[in-house]
C-alpha cells in the first residue's frame, strides 16, 4: 500500500506521471500552524528571476542538500531559498 502526504501527489504519483499503479490514502503531514501561517514576519528576496527553492527536513546526504552551496556559488544569479533542518548557512 502507498500512503501519499496530499491529495496532490496521489494525483501525481497515480494518474499525471502513472509512477505507481495502485492509489492509497492520504494522510497529510502535520504543519505547526503557529509556526507556518499567512501572517506573520516576512522576509524579503531580490527581484531575481529565478528562486529555487529547497525543502527538506531530514539532513540524509542522500537528498542532496550538501549540494546547495557549491550550486548557489556556482550560480550568483539564482536565489536559493532553503526550508527545513540543513547544515548549510548562508555565507555571501
Amino acid at each position: 500500500m502507498t500512503i501519499f502526504q496530499s491529495r496532490y501527489s496521489q494525483f501525481s504519483c497515480t494518474t499525471k506521471y502513472r509512477v505507481i499503479h495502485q492509489s492509497g490514502p492520504v494522510i497529510y503531514n502535520p504543519v505547526d500552524t503557529g509556526m507556518f501561517k499567512p501572517d506573520g514576519p516576512r522576509m524579503e528576496f531580490s527581484r531575481r528571476q529565478v528562486h529555487v527553492a529547497v525543502v527538506s527536513w531530514s539532513t540524509n546526504p542522500k537528498k542532496g542538500t550538501w549540494r546547495i552551496s557549491r550550486l548557489a556559488e556556482e550560480n550568483p544569479d539564482v536565489d536559493f531559498i532553503v526550508c527545513g533542518r540543513s547544515e548549510w548557512h548562508h555565507h555571501h
